[in-house]
C-alpha cells in the first residue's frame, strides 16, 4: 500500500483543512495509507481519528530539520496544504518525493511571504503547485514567477436530511426571503459589509427577510463581532448561531433562498460550491474567486466588494427573483456548475493527473528559460514553461532582472546535463562571464533563440551567435533571410507565434463591453532616431530608402529586404551579401514606417466609420486626428497581461501585423482564444492555414452574399482593402449568429493548434527530442 503524508497549517473545521479532508478521503479510497502533520492542533483532529488517521503536531519544521526531511522521504506522496506550509515545501525541494502544494490564500498572505516566494521559481520538478482558483493562479505567477494548474476542491455529494427539498422552501420561512451566511466573524469575511447594507434598506424590505448567521460570537475580530451583535439587536429577524456539524450546515444552506458570501478576500469559498450543490443560489462579492465559474445569469448575483449600496440593491433583487421563474433557472445553473467542477469524479481525475506528473520517474531533460525584461515575452516563456514542466522537464527560470541570484542558481543546476537554453529575442543569447567567450558555448549547452521580430532588428546579437545556436523565426521569409545572410548559424527554423489561453467559459459577443480593441504601437513619431548617417554610403542611400518605402506602400505583399534590394538594383548598385545585410539593418526604419502607415490607416478608417474603438499602444499621441473622433478611446500603453484580459470582454480584436508576409502575430491568436471575432491583415501563412471558406461547419449561419469573403474562423483582409473593411464588418455584425459562429470556430481552432502549449509540443517534438538529444 502506498503511503501519503498530508501537511496542513491547522485542524479547524473550516476552509482549507476541510477540503484537505476530502482529498484524503479520495486518496485513501484509492489505496493510500494516510498520515497527517499540522502546524497547529484543532477540533478536526477528531475527524481524522474517526478515520484511523495518525496526526502529529509539528509547530516548528526547522527544528531537527534533517531528521524530519528523512522522515518525509519515506512517503510515496506528500500533499502540502496552503501557502503557510512553505517550510515543508522547501524541505521537499531537496528530495525527489512527489509533492503537491495546494495553495488557497489571497493576496495578503502572498504579501506576508513575498520574500521567500520570490525565490521559488526554480522548484524541482517533483513539486507541483496547484492553485485552488484562477485568482490564486495569478498570484502564484505574480509572486513566484510560476504558472500553476488550477485544481478546485471537491465538494462531496450530501443527502439532505429532514426531507428538505426545493418544493418545500417556501414554507420554511413563512414566505420571507431566507438569507444565510457561514464562516467565522472577521474583517476578511465581511459580515460588517452586510450589516451596513441592511442599514440602507427600508423597513418594509427588511421585514421580508429572515437572516441566519452561522458563526457564533466567540471570534477573534471583536470589532466585526460587535457590529453583528448590534445588528442582531436592531433587526430582530437576524439570528446568530454557533457553527454546526457539516451535514447540519448543508441542510441549513439547503433551507435558504440565497447564500451570502461578502468576503473582502477569499480565493475559493467552499460554502458557495456547497450551496450550488443543494440548489441554493449564491450572492457573492467579486473578491470571491469561485465567481469565476458562474454562468452569465449567475453573475447578476455578484457585486463589487465592499459596495454596500450595490449589495442592498442585490437584496432587493433577490426578493424579486424568489417569486419568479428565474429562481429555478439560477438554482439549476448552480447545480450544473457544481457537477462540472466540484464533484468527486472531477476532483479525482484532476488529482490523479497531478500525482502522475509529480511522480514521473526521473526527469525528461533540463531546460534553462530566460525571463526578466519584457512582460510580453515573459508571458510567452511562462506559457512554454508550464507545458514543458507537464512533459517532465526540469526548469531553471533564469531571471535577468536578478542576475546575481540567477547565476547562483545556475551553478548547481548545470552539474547534470542541460538539454538547452530557451530565450526570446536574444535575452541572454550571448551571455558572457569571461569577455569574448559565450557562456553557453563554454558550457556546451545549445541555446534556442526564438525571435519575435525580423532578424534585421537583431543584427548585433545574431552576428555574435555561438556555434551551438539555434534561431527560430515567426515568418518563413525571416528564415530565408537567416539562411542567406547568416550561414554560420547552422540551425534555423520557423516557429509561429502562439496565444495565451485563459480557461473558463467565454462571454457571447453580444454581452461584451468593448466593441473593437486595437493594441499596438505607432512608431512614426520617433522614426528619425532610427535613420542612419546616410553620408557613410558612396551612393544616395536616402533616395534608395525613400523609394523602398514608397514601393512597400504600393506593393504591400513585398518584404522590406526585397524592396530595398530592388531599389539598389534599379540603380545598378550591387552589394555583397555582407554589405547588403548591413544596409538593410541600417534602413529598418522603412519597415517601421510602412507598418505605422497601415496601422494608422486601419484604425482611422474603422474609427471614422463610426465603430466604437478602444486603442492601446505607445506613439499614437502624434496623430492629431484622434481628438476629432469621439468614438475612439485612446488609453496609452498598458501591460501585455492587461491586454490579454481586456480581450476577454471584446467583441472584435483588430490586428495588423508587423510586416510579416509569411507569418503571423500573437495578437491574432490571443483574440481568437479570448473568443472574440478576430480581424487581421493577410499573410501567406494565414491564408494557407485559415482559408476554410468552402467547407463551413455551420453553413446555415452564413449569409450566402458575404460568406465567401471570410474564413469560418476569423476575418482576413488585404492592406489594399482597408477602405472596404468597415462595410465587411458591418455585414458580419448584421448577422450576429454568423459572427458568433466565426468567433467560436476561431477559438476552437486556436485551442487545437495555436496556443503556446502547442508551440511547446512542436519544440519538444522537432528540436528537443531529436536535434538536441544528449
Amino acid at each position: 500500500m502506498k503511503k501519503a503524508l498530508f501537511i496542513t497549517h491547522m485542524l479547524e473545521r473550516n476552509g482549507a483543512p476541510l477540503v484537505l479532508l476530502q482529498m484524503i478521503d479520495t486518496l485513501t479510497h484509492q489505496g493510500y495509507n494516510a498520515d497527517v502533520i499540522s502546524l497547529y492542533d484543532g477540533i478536526l483532529r477528531e475527524d481524522f481519528a474517526a478515520r484511523g488517521i495518525s496526526v502529529r503536531i509539528v509547530s516548528d519544521p526547522t527544528h531537527d530539520f534533517e531528521n524530519l526531511k528523512s522522515q518525509l522521504c519515506g512517503y510515496d506522496l506528500v500533499v502540502c496544504n496552503t501557502l503557510i506550509t512553505v517550510p515543508f515545501v522547501l524541505m521537499l525541494h531537496e528530495t525527489r518525493v512527489p509533492t503537491l502544494w495546494w495553495i488557497h490564500e489571497g493576496r495578503s498572505y502572498f504579501e506576508k511571504y513575498k520574500k521567500i516566494l520570490s525565490s521559488l521559481n526554480n522548484l524541482s520538478s517533483n513539486i507541483r503547485i496547484l492553485s485552488v482558483s484562477p485568482g490564486v493562479r495569478d498570484l502564484v505567477r505574480e509572486y513566484c514567477g510560476i504558472d500553476s494548474d488550477i485544481v478546485p476542491f471537491e465538494v462531496s455529494e450530501i443527502s439532505i436530511s429532514d426531507g428538505l427539498n426545493e418544493k418545500s422552501k417556501a414554507s420554511w420561512t413563512n414566505g420571507r426571503l431566507r438569507l444565510i451566511m457561514a464562516g467565522p466573524l472577521s474583517y476578511m469575511k465581511g459580515q460588517d459589509i452586510f450589516t451596513d447594507a441592511l442599514d440602507l434598506l427600508p423597513s418594509e424590505i427588511i421585514s421580508q427577510l429572515d437572516i441566519i448567521m452561522c458563526t457564533g460570537f466567540d471570534q477573534r475580530d471583536p470589532e466585526v463581532a460587535e457590529k453583528v451583535r448590534q445588528a442582531s439587536v436592531k433587526y430582530h429577524n437576524i439570528t446568530v448561531i454557533d457553527s454546526l456539524p457539516h451535514d447540519q450546515m448543508i441542510s441549513l444552506i439547503a433551507s435558504a433562498d440565497f447564500l451570502l458570501a461578502n468576503s473582502r478576500q477569499e480565493p475559493m469559498p467552499t460554502v458557495a460550491a456547497e450551496a450550488w450543490m443543494v440548489g441554493t443560489p449564491a450572492v457573492l462579492s467579486d473578491a470571491c474567486g469561485i465567481g469565476y465559474y458562474s454562468t452569465d445569469d449567475m453573475r447578476q448575483l455578484i457585486y463589487h466588494t465592499g459596495d454596500t449600496a450595490e449589495l442592498a440593491d442585490l437584496i432587493r433583487k433577490c426578493l424579486q427573483i424568489k417569486g419568479s421563474d428565474s429562481y429555478s433557472a439560477l438554482a439549476a445553473q448552480g447545480r450544473k456548475v457544481y457537477e462540472e467542477n466540484f464533484t468527486s469524479t472531477v476532483f479525482e481525475r484532476s488529482i490523479n493527473k497531478e500525482i502522475e506528473l509529480a511522480s514521473k520517474d526521473g526527469v525528461k531533460g533540463k531546460l534553462i528559460c530566460m525571463v526578466g525584461v519584457y512582460d510580453i515575452l515573459d508571458i510567452f516563456m511562462y506559457e512554454l514553461i508550464k507545458e514543458f514542466k507537464s512533459k517532465g522537464y526540469e526548469i531553471l527560470l533564469f531571471d535577468t532582472s536578478n542576475m546575481q541570484e540567477s547565476l547562483g542558481q545556475l551553478e548547481p543546476f548545470i552539474q547534470t546535463p542541460v538539454k538547452a537554453v530557451l530565450t526570446f529575442n536574444n535575452l541572454g543569447f550571448n551571455m558572457e562571464l569571461i569577455p569574448g567567450h559565450n557562456l553557453w558555448e563554454q558550457l556546451k549547452i545549445p541555446v534556442i533563440n526564438i525571435l519575435m521580430d525580423h532578424p534585421f532588428c537583431h543584427q548585433k546579437a545574431l552576428d555574435a551567435a555561438s556555434s551551438n545556436a539555434v534561431v527560430l523565426c515567426p515568418d518563413m521569409n525571416h528564415m530565408k533571410y537567416l539562411e542567406r545572410f547568416y550561414p554560420q548559424i547552422e540551425t534555423v527554423g520557423f516557429l509561429p507565434h502562439g496565444g495565451k489561453l485563459i480557461p473558463g467559459e467565454k462571454k457571447p459577443l453580444r454581452d461584451r463591453k468593448i466593441e473593437i480593441l486595437y493594441a499596438g504601437g505607432l512608431s512614426r513619431g520617433f522614426i528619425d532616431q532610427y535613420k542612419p548617417d546616410y553620408s557613410k554610403y558612396d551612393f544616395d542611400a536616402k533616395s534608395v530608402s525613400d523609394d523602398a518605402y514608397s514601393e512597400l506602400i504600393t506593393h504591400f505583399d513585398e518584404t522590406t529586404e526585397y524592396a530595398l534590394e530592388h531599389q539598389l538594383l534599379l540603380r545598378d548598385i550591387h552589394l555583397t551579401d555582407s554589405e547588403l545585410k548591413d544596409f538593410i539593418a541600417d534602413m529598418r526604419w522603412v519597415d517601421m514606417l510602412a507598418v505605422s502607415y497601415y496601422r494608422e490607416k486601419t484604425v482611422r478608417t474603422m474609427a471614422e466609420a463610426g465603430f466604437d474603438m478602444v486603442l492601446y499602444g505607445s506613439g499614437w499621441e502624434v496623430c492629431d486626428w484622434i481628438k476629432d473622433v469621439p468614438n475612439l478611446d485612446y488609453r496609452g500603453r498598458v501591460s501585455a497581461y492587461d491586454i490579454v484580459d481586456l480581450m476577454q470582454d471584446t467583441k472584435i480584436v483588430l490586428s495588423t501585423m508587423t510586416w510579416f508576409k509569411d507569418g503571423t502575430h500573437d495578437r491574432v491568436y490571443n483574440g481568437m482564444l479570448a473568443g472574440a471575432l478576430t480581424v487581421t491583415d493577410s499573410s501567406e501563412y494565414m491564408l494557407s492555414n485559415y482559408n476554410g471558406r468552402e467547407d463551413l461547419e455551420h453553413p446555415e449561419l452564413f449569409d450566402k452574399s458575404i460568406y465567401k469573403e471570410i474564413s469560418q474562423e476569423l476575418v482576413i483582409f488585404n492592406l489594399d482593402e482597408i477602405e472596404s473593411l468597415p462595410n465587411r464588418i458591418h455585414k458580419i455584425l448584421f448577422h450576429p449568429e454568423m459572427a458568433q459562429c466565426i468567433a467560436d470556430n476561431g477559438r476552437q481552432r486556436a485551442m487545437r493548434t495555436d496556443t503556446w502549449q502547442c508551440r511547446a509540443d512542436e519544440l519538444d517534438r522537432d528540436l528537443l527530442e531529436y536535434m538536441l538529444s544528449i
